[in-house]
């Protein structure tokens, strides 16, 4: 049984990150410093290696040809229409241009092991080699909003992504089933973590 540690989780809520402490996790429950949302934690946690249990952890669905279907990975997942796209979109032109980039955005899947599901963080542009950010040329829009250089927006199930104004798409979450996650539980010893 491990020990439990300080932990940043984002908040069911609104998806802010909140240190969660020793104390905490003896309560069961963190306030969420942003929104007040009550959040229950506990003690067991979720194996991350369910993910290579896993089929896919979600789509990308093209809304205007939905028999186009990218699955997406565990981790990053450059899209664009490019070759060193980790995602390579089907080609589209609008009068004669293509207003998706090569490496347009990028989508994060990551596990939570504390709820055992899994979360879709969307930025504009694809990490370059210098550390930075290059961003697409023509933007990406969540909601209607251009996500700007520095954003880092999660996305939630069945919602739409557009991409350089002209072409959506929607992220289907996957959903880890509650069976297998029981397999994959693990118990930690709560221990005070010198942090109040």
């Amino acid at each position: 049984m491990d020990k439990v540690k300080n932990e940043i989780i984002a908040c069911s809520k609104c998806r802010n990150g909140s240190l969660v402490i020793a104390k905490d996790f003896a309560a069961g429950f963190f306030l969420c410093k942003k929104c007040g949302h009550v959040n229950t934690v506990s003690t067991q946690v979720y194996d991350e290696e369910v993910l290579e249990k896993l089929p896919h952890t979600g789509f990308l669905v093209s809304v205007n040809n939905p028999s186009e279907i990218y699955a997406l990975r565990p981790g990053v997942n450059v899209i664009g229409v490019g070759e060193m796209a980790d995602v390579v979109l089907k080609r589209v032109t609008h009068d004669g241009k293509c207003f998706i980039s090569r490496q347009h955005c990028t989508i994060t899947v990551s596990f939570g092991k504390w709820n055992g599901q899994l979360s879709y963080l969307l930025e504009d542009g694809a990490a370059d080699p210098t550390g930075g950010r290059k961003a697409s040329l023509n933007h990406t829009f969540y909601k209607g909003k251009k996500v700007e250089q520095q954003d880092a927006l999660y996305v939630g199930n069945q919602d739409l992504i557009n991409l350089g104004g002209e072409d959506a798409y929607r992220l289907e979450h996957y959903i880890i089933p509650a069976g297998t996650l029981e397999n994959y539980k693990i118990s930690q010893r709560v221990e005070d973590g010198g942090t109040d």
